[in-house]
C-alpha cells in the first residue's frame, strides 16, 4: 500500500508536472506568438519607415535638382546682367566718344564759318572798294570825256 500510495503520489506529481509543462509550453507559445506579432508589426513599421525614407530621399533629390536649376538660372541672369551692363557701358563710351568728335567737328565748322564770313566780308569790302574805284574811274572817264568833248566843242566852235 505504501508502494501504491507512492505510485499514486508519483502519478499525481507526474500529472501535475505534465500539466505545469503544458501550461508553461502554452505560456511560451503565447509569449512567442505575442513576440512574433510584435516582430511582424515592427517589421511592417520598419518597412513603412524605409518606404517613407526612400520617398524623402527622392523628394530631397528633386529639391536639390530644383535648387541647382534655380542657382543655374540665377548665375545665367547675373551673367546676362553683367553682359547687358557691359554693353550699356560700351555704348555710353562710344556715344561719349562720338559726341566729343561731333563737338570737335562742330567747333571746327564754326571756326571755318567764322573764317568764311571774315573772308566773305573782306571780299565784299574789296568788291565794294573795287566798285567804288570803278565808279570813280567811270565818273572820271565821263568827266574827262565831257571835258574833252567840251574842249573839242569849243575848238569846233572857235574854228567855225
Amino acid at each position: 500500500m505504501k508502494g501504491r500510495e507512492e505510485l499514486a503520489s508519483l502519478r499525481e506529481m507526474h500529472a501535475q508536472m505534465v500539466q505545469e509543462n503544458e501550461n508553461r509550453i502554452r505560456g511560451m507559445q503565447q509569449s512567442n506568438q505575442t513576440k512574433d506579432n510584435e516582430r511582424r508589426e515592427n517589421e511592417f513599421t520598419l518597412l513603412k519607415l524605409e518606404e517613407y525614407r526612400k520617398s524623402l530621399e527622392v523628394k530631397y533629390g528633386e529639391a536639390q535638382k530644383r535648387l541647382e536649376f534655380e542657382k543655374s538660372i540665377e548665375r545665367q541672369m547675373q551673367n546676362d546682367e553683367a553682359i547687358r551692363s557691359q554693353h550699356i557701358n560700351d555704348m555710353k563710351r562710344k556715344l561719349e566718344e562720338e559726341k566729343r568728335i561731333l563737338e570737335l567737328e562742330l567747333t571746327r565748322l564754326q571756326e571755318d564759318l567764322k573764317s568764311e564770313k571774315a573772308l566773305r566780308a573782306d571780299a565784299e569790302a574789296r568788291e565794294s572798294s573795287l566798285r567804288n574805284d570803278f565808279q570813280r574811274l567811270s565818273e572820271h572817264r565821263n568827266f574827262l570825256s565831257e571835258t574833252s568833248s567840251q574842249k573839242t566843242g569849243t575848238t569846233t566852235i572857235i574854228s567855225s
